[in-house]
């Protein structure tokens, strides 16, 4: 698996019902077949470069209760500002 196919990946996920909060480490190894460390070593250039941030995602434990749980989402490109002098009306 390539960086691309990770971040169509993670588009798809995000694009879910529920996915808004992102997807976990063991989500995408389940997804894709491939083991854990081989998606945190394809994650790690991604969220240093800023594509990627990683964030917690409440997930419900063994127990019963939700705890706060690694997870990645996509880092959406801000629309550019437009800078100049504002016209007076």
């Amino acid at each position: 698996m390539t960086a691309a196919e990770l971040v169509e990946a993670l588009r798809a996920a995000q694009s879910s019902p529920g996915g808004g909060e992102g997807i976990t480490v063991t989500e995408m190894a389940e997804e894709t077949g491939l083991p854990h460390d081989a998606i945190r070593a394809l994650l790690r250039p991604m969220v240093m470069a800023g594509t990627v941030r990683a964030t917690k995602k409440r997930m419900l434990a063994m127990d019963g209760a939700y705890r706060p749980v690694p997870s990645y989402a996509l880092v959406e490109a801000a629309a550019p500002v437009k800078r100049g002098r504002a016209k007076a009306a």
